[in-house]
């Protein structure tokens, strides 16, 4: 196995697991990404952020809070397995 194209399609499928989590952020908060960030004019936005399950929510007129960081670690483990996957499937392919 080609360690180099490993590298690459690991790499490649982490990215897309990154973009697609900033995209759900973007389009599930009230005000997109300056929420999720903090620097949106809004003070009763609803930031919430995780894909494919949703690991952080906060904000709102009744404010709610509520963060898991074990959902966290299956977001992030999932998305580790896929990359690892397609690097593996990447490395393989001639």
């Amino acid at each position: 196995m080609n360690t180099k194209k490993f590298v690459i399609g690991f790499l490649a499928a982490f990215l897309l697991c990154v973009g697609i989590n900033l995209l759900t952020a973007h389009l599930m908060s009230e005000c997109g990404l300056p929420a999720v960030f903090g620097v949106s004019a809004r003070a009763d936005d609803i930031v919430r952020g995780g894909f494919p399950f949703q690991f952080y929510e906060k904000g709102g007129f009744a404010y709610r809070y509520e963060f898991s960081t074990s959902v966290l670690a299956l977001d992030i483990g999932l998305a580790f397995a896929l990359a690892a996957g397609f690097g593996w499937w990447w490395a393989r392919r001639k």
